[in-house]
C-alpha cells in the first residue's frame, strides 16, 4: 500500500547501482527513528517540478517528503519532494 514518509535528510548514498537516502523521522508522539529510503527508482525534484540529483540536490538537514511503500524495513520511493 502506498504511503508518505516525511523526515530530515541524514546522509545519501551511492553505491554500485544503489541510492539511499537515510531520514529521520518523529512520529506523532515525538519517537525518533532513522529509516533507510531506497531512491534507486525515485522522481527526485524539488517543490517546483525541478529534477534533482540524489548526490549534489540533497544535503543532510534537507527536510522531505517521500511517496512509496515499504519492503521489510526499507522505504521503497517513487517520488522524493525537497522541502527546503
Amino acid at each position: 500500500s502506498a504511503s508518505t514518509l516525511t523526515g530530515t535528510v541524514l546522509l545519501t548514498g551511492t553505491s554500485g547501482t544503489a541510492r539511499t537516502m537515510t531520514v529521520q523521522v518523529t512520529d506523532t508522539l515525538g519517537k525518533v527513528s532513522l529509516v533507510n529510503v531506497d531512491v534507486k527508482n525515485a522522481n527526485l525534484m524539488d517543490l517546483s517540478g525541478k529534477a534533482l540529483s540524489l548526490t549534489s540536490g540533497f544535503k543532510a538537514g534537507d527536510l522531505v517528503i517521500a511517496y512509496g511503500s515499504y519492503d521489510g524495513a526499507t522505504f521503497v520511493a517513487t517520488i522524493v519532494i525537497k522541502q527546503s
